[in-house]
């Protein structure tokens, strides 16, 4: 090795990379023996697993190493000949071994209950720590393990500790540690972009496909394509079977179906009589739980205006959003879908053109725009939304004498309602129908915003929705001087809760939000206690306005929802529900599927020892969704 590698530099590098390389490789061996019974019969799909793993383990190899590469190349060579400069290094030493044994440790947690190397559930772990942390604490022998882990960590890197002293003690100039840094970033980087995850789908045994794989590059894959595979981790029944619920559970009373094949779903709604070409102002306010209004029973007075709204407005008081962040909003109230799990469609590629909201208002004629009062570089919402017919306005976008106050977030709910005034005046003076999807941004922590505006101190939750409600309301009492008024109507509606948590699986009351469609004028008040969800929101506009159109949407026109046609749709990253009648089906991995009754008011699970239809229904609904959004097939008809 010395003979081959001359620079001493560089011998420490590799010897960084064998580690890894020997973990990585003890690692697949040892899920290849937990799972020899069903990987044995086939020797040598075995060994074209391994083969095919070991470039995935050399390119998670020079990703993890690149940042102590990149460390140790400013550090003086004689310092490593000294004592303190040896003992420093063990130290780094043993943290980089513990991280390669804790790395591997996880694995196998993580492959006994998923069979599966580190993915997308894997991220959603590091986002719910608390809970996980507990888990984990509660299910194994921590202390021992802990233990463990150092006694090997000494074992592992005792035996080179003296060869990366010597290595790095080599006398090299800086110039040349910083020429093999950028070779080994540059072939970091090629190794990255030259391999995918789903090269190893070329086994049909998913056991190879996974024992192929390495954990930490899996795992970085995941994040980047933001999904979990359905198809892999969750309940399924025949195709045929789901497709054919489906189509009959989607028709409505005004539509049928336009195609014999028994895997299309898209339908054509009449609306018979005029269409209206009214403007549409959608205000999506951030994190307003149902819980906050006091037409809901709260006594702080948080929402006045949104409290009076109420009685002049459609008010659909039994609405439930589909997710707990804002993207998984804006996903079903645009898209008319269920939450597939995984990340939302805002964060996955190939999300443009779609069979949309904004699709359907383009078709026509609308002025579409997306008015944000934050950056939408953040999670990807003006890539999604340029890419489905918007144009974007955000505080990028903003001439500075528009910004009054601003914080972490962004622009307060004053100014971007200010903005959007600016916008339908200008739509108005071109003579064009407008389609403004305005998402606020004061209802966040911080919870800050102009000075004077209402009666409680700032940074609180309670201040946050006090606010909003103040900006929404002096934001329509503008509107009603503008020309444009009359033949606008006004949909107000949370893009989920201020909180999500609870004691079952998936708490339904901290998904319950509301939903309003305001327009004094042209929409007789109403109110209508259907269980309904944010993708009903886009066929209700649809229908509302009249229009007759093709659709795959999978959502309905809550005004013609049959009581036997309500549900939600509540659900996290890994668990979706389907909430119908006093029943919750949950699907989540592995292929797990749950059933509970559900008693109301209090919202309380009773398990269900024996599956019931709904079982399949949910079944029908996450797994038809999954195939079209992740095949490309939820886009426009040609």
């Amino acid at each position: 090795m010395y003979q081959l590698f001359g620079n001493g530099f560089l011998r420490a590098c590799f010897r960084l990379l064998c580690l890894f390389w020997l973990m990585a490789s003890l690692t697949r061996l040892g899920l290849t023996m937990i799972s020899w019974r069903f990987v044995s019969e086939s020797p040598l799909q075995l060994l074209s697993a391994w083969l095919i793993g070991f470039p995935f383990d050399m390119a998670a190899g020079f990703l993890m190493t690149s940042a102590w590469v990149f460390g140790l190349s400013w550090i003086n060579p004689r310092w490593f000949s000294e004592k303190k400069g040896k003992v420093i290094l063990g130290l780094a030493l043993a943290v980089f071994g513990h991280a390669l044994l804790f790395l591997a440790t996880s694995e196998f947690i993580f492959w006994e209950e998923f069979q599966a190397r580190l993915n997308f559930i894997a991220i959603d772990y590091l986002t719910y720590t608390h809970e996980v942390v507990h888990n984990i604490w509660e299910s194994y022998p921590m202390v021992w393990i802990s233990i463990g882990l150092w006694i090997l960590t000494f074992i592992l890197v005792r035996p080179f500790w003296s060869y990366f002293c010597v290595d790095l003690a080599f006398p090299s100039s800086l110039k040349t540690r910083l020429r093999i840094v950028l070779g080994w970033i540059l072939v970091a980087s090629f190794l990255a972009s030259l391999l995918e995850n789903r090269m190893t789908q070329r086994f049909s045994n998913p056991y190879f496909q996974e024992i192929a794989r390495n954990g930490l590059f899996s795992m970085g894959a995941a994040w980047w394509d933001q999904g979990i595979s359905y198809t892999q981790f969750y309940p399924m029944i025949p195709r045929e079977e789901a497709y054919a619920f489906m189509k009959k559970e989607l028709l409505s009373s005004n539509s049928h179906s336009i195609s014999e094949l028994p895997d299309n779903l898209w339908r054509r709604v009449e609306n018979p009589g005029p269409e209206k070409k009214w403007n549409v102002i959608q205000i999506t306010v951030e994190s307003l739980s149902a819980s906050y209004l006091g037409v809901f029973g709260n006594d702080q007075n948080l929402t006045p205006y949104l409290d009076k709204l109420s009685r002049e407005s459609l008010f659909f008081t039994n609405f439930y959003a589909t997710g707990s962040r804002t993207i998984r909003g804006m996903e079903s109230l645009s898209l008319s879908i269920p939450p597939t799990p995984g990340q939302s469609i805002l964060r996955r590629k190939d999300n443009e053109n779609l069979f949309s909201l904004g699709a359907l208002f383009k078709t026509r004629g609308y002025d579409n725009a997306f008015i944000y009062g934050g950056n939408g570089f953040f999670d990807n919402m003006n890539a999604f939304f340029s890419g489905n017919g918007f144009r974007i306005h955000d505080i990028g976008a903003a001439d500075p004498s528009e910004i009054t106050f601003k914080n972490a977030w962004g622009a307060c709910d004053g100014d971007v309602f200010n903005w959007a005034l600016k916008q339908g005046d200008e739509a108005y003076a071109q003579k064009q129908p407008f389609f403004h999807f305005i998402m606020t941004t004061s209802n966040h922590r911080p919870f800050t915003y102009p000075e004077g505006k209402i009666d409680i101190p700032q940074k609180t939750y309670e201040s946050g929705v006090k606010y909003s409600d103040a900006a929404i309301g002096e934001f329509l009492e503008q509107a009603k001087s503008k020309p444009w008024f009359k033949e606008t109507i006004f949909v107000i509606v949370a893009d989920h809760c201020a909180r999500s948590s609870g004691k079952t699986s998936i708490p339904i009351r901290e998904y319950h939000i509301p939903l309003m469609i305001w327009q004094p004028a042209l929409i007789a008040p109403q109110q209508i206690d259907k269980r309904c969800s944010q993708m009903d929101v886009a066929p209700t506009i649809a229908g509302l306005l009249n229009w007759s159109y093709d659709t795959l949407f999978f959502g309905k026109d809550i005004l013609k929802m049959r009581p036997e046609e309500e549900r939600a749709f509540p659900a996290t990253y890994q668990k979706v529900g389907y909430y119908r009648g006093d029943q919750i089906a949950i699907l989540q991995p592995v292929k797990q599927r749950l059933e509970f009754q559900v008693k109301e008011p209090e919202m309380s699970f009773t398990p269900i020892p024996e599956p019931t239809a709904r079982i399949k229904e949910a079944i029908s609904y996450y797994q038809t969704c999954s195939e079209l959004t992740t095949q490309g097939l939820f886009r426009p008809k040609k």
